[in-house]
């Protein structure tokens, strides 16, 4: 079985005033969803940015538990990898394949490449689930 999910629905995503990330969270109710699955293929996709110095990142954690979640402790699960270079206009996929335990969290950001200028884009991220029956 092969579902997909929508991780971060399309709309603008920002950086801060000054080109850092702002944190925006794979909602809760998919953390265990993704870590059901045995290998994950994530589609980003980039509509339109504010400039060449917009980049699209996207972090991801494994771990057991909701609270708190494995992005925001290091007690809580561990980094399984990042995604900083998708800076051009249109679809990224790659697949995640790990022995995950039980809880998958992603955490999307837009920033700046250099500089100090607020920076956006317009995206959404997708998976695509491979479960084992």
């Amino acid at each position: 079985m092969k579902p997909v999910v929508v991780a971060f629905p399309r709309t603008i995503y920002n950086s801060n005033q000054t080109g850092g990330g702002i944190k925006n969270l794979l909602p809760v109710s998919l953390l265990s969803v993704l870590g059901n699955a045995v290998k994950l293929r994530w589609e980003l996709t980039s509509y339109a940015r504010s400039s060449a110095n917009a980049r699209l990142n996207l972090d991801l954690y494994e771990g057991t538990k909701d609270s708190p979640r494995p992005s925001e402790n290091p007690f809580s699960g561990q980094q399984l990898g990042s995604v900083t270079t998708h800076t051009a206009l249109g679809l990224m996929a790659f697949n995640v394949t790990a022995d995950f335990s039980g809880r998958v969290d992603a955490v999307l950001w837009v920033d700046a490449i250099s500089g100090s200028t607020p920076e956006w884009i317009d995206a959404e991220a997708r998976v695509t689930l491979w479960i084992n029956d």
